[in-house]
């Protein structure tokens, strides 16, 4: 009997064959008969015609000449930066003044006596390039030579070298926190401890501006949520700068400590400013 259903059902292969053969005859066949792309022949102006578009053409201007308010503002009270002396700047009104308005404070853009010497040895020594991540480099003794002194010098137990401070947030923050655990954070932190916030997948939550009422509110509705889950493994932080990149204020650093251990959150410090 199996060997009569065998021979029922090869007439159906067979044909199933042939109609793919035929398919691919055709497209075949319809590919090598097909006219070639042939692209067309380029436009050559005559020099009479590239003279009248040279003369009729107008350049759009690269600024626009109308100014609005907000445009008039910045030009009417932004300060000119008169001259810069290595770590200090002076700008119209002021003199010797730190610039906290770039990542450069201590001015060793400009170059320092006190660093030139070691900056040269290493750069002879490891080399430099645009793009040396140690995930694609490898990890040299310079990291881990730093890594150590900034422990000892943090007095903690050991410290992680990153290429940027929006990759150690990037980073960091996704590391501790995942999802189903909870952040609460700052409003106005900046983009890379957003962007780490919005990649940990956790529950975010931001309180107003150094508001600690809100804090705290927000830290007892978190508690709340976490009891009535009854899981033991979600963890709570609180994400903040110890000074604002974006607006230049300071964190209330003893207070969102004090009721981090209150409710038991773990604090996660930006201090790169």
């Amino acid at each position: 009997m199996l060997e009569v259903l065998l021979l029922l059902e090869i007439p159906s292969d067979v044909t199933l064959h042939y109609v793919i053969y035929a398919l691919m005859t055709i497209i075949i066949v319809f590919l090598f008969t097909r006219k070639s792309y042939r692209p067309k022949a380029p436009v050559v102006l005559t020099p009479q015609e590239i003279n009248e578009l040279i003369t009729t053409w107008e350049p759009t201007p690269l600024i626009c000449n109308k100014v609005d308010e907000y445009q008039k503002f910045n030009i009417e009270t932004v300060p000119v930066v008169k001259s810069v002396n290595k770590e200090l700047i002076s700008i119209e009104g002021y003199d010797n003044l730190i610039n906290f308005g770039t990542s450069n404070y201590l001015g060793l853009a400009q170059g320092s006596e006190l660093i030139e010497p070691s900056t040269l040895g290493t750069l002879h020594a490891t080399g430099l390039g645009s793009c040396g991540p140690r995930n694609f480099y490898g990890t040299l003794d310079v990291h881990l030579d730093f890594e150590s002194r900034m422990a000892k010098f943090l007095n903690v137990d050991s410290a992680i070298l990153y290429s940027s401070s929006i990759a150690t947030c990037a980073s960091v923050i996704p590391t501790f926190s995942a999802r189903g655990d909870y952040i609460l954070s700052d409003e106005r932190v900046r983009k890379s401890i957003q962007v780490g916030n919005y990649t940990s997948r956790s529950n975010v939550t931001y309180f107003r501006h150094n508001d600690l009422n809100h804090v705290e509110e927000l830290m007892i509705q978190i508690t709340k949520n976490i009891q009535k889950s009854k899981q033991k493994e979600i963890r709570r932080f609180i994400v903040v700068e110890g000074v604002y990149q974006n607006y230049g204020t300071m964190c209330r650093l003893r207070e969102i400590i004090a009721l981090a251990k209150q409710y038991k959150f773990r604090v996660i410090l930006d201090d790169s400013v």
